[in-house]
C-alpha cells in the first residue's frame, strides 16, 4: 500500500513519508487502512497549508501516527448520538426530495433508486459524519461524501435500469 503515498502532494511525502511507510510496514492490508489513504490524500490535496503536526501547540498539534492511531479507536460511544442523528437526518432529505421528485415528475426509475439508496447513503454519511473523529477539512469531507453517494445512486440506478429493460 506504500504506492497509495503517491497520491499525496510532494510536500506532505517529504515531511511524513517515512514515518507513514513505517507504519504501513507493521498494519495489516485491509480496505479501511486503503480508504483511509485515499481519504487523506485528498484532504492533503485539498487543504495543503494544513497537515497534522504543521500547527506547533495548535489544536491539530499531532503526529502521523498518532493521528493514525486516533483515527482507529474505533466507536466512541459518546459519538453515536451524532450518527444516530446524521443517519436520520440524511433518510429524511433523502425521502423528501423523492417524494418532491415523484410528485413533479411522476413515478421513474430513477426516483425508484434514489429511494433504493437512500437507506446506505445515509449510512455511508452517518459513518463518516457521526462517528470518524478525524479532522478532515470540509471540502475534503464533501468531496469524499459526494463521489461515495454518487457511486451508491449509480450502482442503484443501474440496476433499477438494468431490471426495467428485463
Amino acid at each position: 500500500m506504500t504506492w497509495m503515498l503517491r497520491l499525496y502532494p510532494s510536500a506532505w511525502r517529504r515531511r511524513y513519508g517515512a514515518e507513514v511507510r513505517a507504519m504501513l510496514a507493521e498494519e495489516p492490508r485491509s480496505l479501511r487502512l486503503g480508504l483511509d489513504l485515499i481519504a487523506g490524500a485528498v484532504d492533503a490535496r485539498l487543504n495543503p497549508q494544513w497537515t497534522p503536526a504543521a500547527t506547533i501547540g495548535g489544536e491539530h498539534d499531532m503526529t502521523v501516527n498518532t493521528a493514525c492511531t486516533y483515527a482507529r479507536s474505533g466507536y466512541a460511544p459518546h459519538r453515536a448520538k451524532a450518527s444516530a442523528a446524521w443517519m436520520i437526518g440524511i433518510s429524511l432529505v433523502s425521502l423528501l426530495i423523492g417524494l418532491a421528485l415523484t410528485s413533479t415528475f411522476g413515478d421513474s426509475v430513477y426516483t425508484d433508486a434514489l429511494f433504493s439508496a437512500a437507506f446506505f447513503i445515509a449510512l455511508l454519511v452517518s459513518n463518516f459524519e457521526g462517528r470518524d473523529p478525524r479532522p478532515y477539512s470540509g471540502s475534503a469531507r464533501v468531496v469524499i461524501l459526494g463521489a461515495g453517494s454518487a457511486l451508491i445512486y449509480g450502482i442503484f440506478l443501474s440496476v433499477s435500469l438494468l431490471a426495467e429493460r428485463f
